[in-house]
């Protein structure tokens, strides 16, 4: 276990306090190497430990730990102000949000090197088990600085943990390059490597994880051959302030009614091969109810394009990405899918409604347990008449065990191999006003190959319906009649 770590006194605090500042620092760096961890510290009305600071410092030099972030005569402007204004165009409805900010790394630099300084001013603090990361984050302080502020003009809560929405605020400064040079003196077999792969480090070559890397195990003589802390010419600056909110997840169950519709966008080289899909159907009024512009659609398997799928319908998740509105209830969903519904007659769906993240794997654990049930017309090739004794060759099969290579048909985009599949159940019966054409319905395990099951796919599959009626049998047609998966929860009888 880690040593307990001490706290300064607080006569030890107003010397380091006093001495930082001296270096030229603002009074809310100065107080984060006390370690107080306390908001109302950093505020502007509280004055125990400030004891008129900004005495100490030119007024018109930034500090030379936050370039200013966080200096009051830098802070004059109204930054929340424009903060808030962009967040607002952005049009999120959610009532927290957490902030997220993004720091230049020379900020890490004037870090350690002030934490070099006190340090060997007061070596008693290494006694105390001090480390710079006992530092309190320039973070924190910036959010204890203008929370306040920020909540007031976006009328949302601030969630320090963590909130489904979250503000990214990114702040530069223009000597970030120049300065951030040391740390490739200091380890140059770090960085060497990263100006002649520019594509790999989209983030810049000084990443605060390579500045860390760095600065984690070096001695403050080698930091000093290289770094000197100096007064900043000029502060720093906000960049794109960015606002995203996580996923949220809808589930329901679709009826497919057409054999001429894929289930999700069929594109080949780039372009669409059909005009629609399921997915496009039911998107297309999801994306704007949710003020979305990019989903991720996935289900408890997928039919053929000329496969109907009936009964129940097939359980389906949509993954609705960096959704604007996300207060809604189930009513207005329900809406929603009665839109969906009037607006095709070739999907229909129903139990529309949300789910969370971690009731998706239902869609894919236990995939080869579960159980479908098939009824696919069936004709004979050689011409020849079948008779309900032809067919009791295979009526009250169960537990046919299928060896399946890998059909034709799908070679181009599933690996090669060879996989068992259940057939648990199969009944025909004779079509009579069609010679040669019989309905089968089947119950078998997910992932099996009904119509390779049905014409053998040159014995690709076995056995199979040619093999078990001693005759050539193709397949005309095949319905979906059940997904036994009792999920998303059925809302209506």
């Amino acid at each position: 276990m880690a040593p307990a770590i001490e706290i300064h006194s607080e006569k030890l605090n107003l010397k380091i306090i006093e001495y930082i500042q001296e270096l030229g620092s603002c009074w809310r760096c100065a107080i984060r190497f006390t370690r107080e961890r306390k908001p109302e510290a950093y505020q502007q009305k509280n004055l125990d430990l400030k004891q008129e600071p900004e005495e100490k410092v030119q007024k018109t030099s930034p500090c030379v730990i936050c370039l200013g972030l966080v200096q009051d005569q830098f802070i004059k402007e109204c930054i929340t102000d424009e903060i808030s204004q962009r967040v607002i165009e952005s049009d999120y409805d959610s009532p927290t949000f957490s902030c997220m900010v993004s720091l230049p790394v020379a900020i890490m630099l004037r870090e350690q090197a002030v934490w070099f300084l006190v340090t060997e001013k007061f070596p008693e603090l290494l006694s105390t088990n001090f480390k710079i990361d006992h530092v309190t984050s320039l973070k924190d302080v910036w959010k204890f600085v203008f929370s306040e502020a920020l909540e007031l003009k976006l009328k949302k809560k601030l969630e320090y943990s963590s909130s489904s929405f979250q503000i990214q605020v990114n702040v530069l400064y223009q000597d970030e390059i120049s300065e951030c040079g040391a740390l490739v003196d200091m380890c140059p077999e770090k960085f060497k490597h990263r100006y002649k792969q520019t594509r790999v480090y989209r983030e810049g070559i000084f990443t605060r994880n390579a500045a860390h890397s760095v600065l984690s195990g070096i001695s403050s003589l080698n930091f000093k051959k290289h770094y000197t802390l100096k007064v900043p010419n000029v502060g720093t600056h906000y960049g794109v302030v960015q606002c995203s909110h996580t996923s949220i997840h809808i589930a329901g169950r679709y009826q497919k009614f057409s054999r001429k519709l894929c289930q999700t966008p069929w594109l080949i080289e780039g372009e669409k091969h059909m005009d629609t899909s399921i997915q496009e159907l039911i998107c297309k009024h999801l994306e704007p109810f949710f003020k979305t512009q990019s989903v991720k659609f996935s289900s408890s398997g997928r039919e053929d394009v000329d496969v109907r799928t009936l009964g129940l319908g097939r359980p389906f998740a949509i993954e609705l990405l960096d959704p604007h509105r996300t207060l809604f209830t189930q009513v207005e969903i329900t809406q929603v899918q009665i839109i969906i519904n009037k607006s095709t007659d070739a999907i229909q769906i129903r139990d529309l409604q949300l789910v969370t993240k971690e009731q998706l794997s239902v869609l894919k654990e236990g995939e080869e347990e579960k159980t479908k049930i098939y009824r696919a017309l069936c004709v004979t090739l050689d011409g020849s008449t079948l008779t309900a004794e032809d067919l009791d060759r295979i009526n009250g099969t169960t537990e046919l065990v299928l060896m399946q290579k890998t059909p034709l048909r799908v070679l181009h985009r599933r690996p090669l191999a060879v996989r068992p599949r259940t057939v648990h159940q199969i009944n025909a019966t004779l079509l009579d006003d069609y010679p040669g054409h019989f309905i089968m319905r089947l119950k078998t395990q997910a992932g099996t190959y009904i119509k390779e099951f049905v014409h053998g796919d040159f014995n690709r599959t076995v056995p199979n319906l040619c093999i078990l009626l001693g005759r050539p049998v193709d397949i005309v047609a095949l319905d979906v009649d059940a997904v036994e998966l009792d999920w998303p929860p059925a809302l209506f009888n």
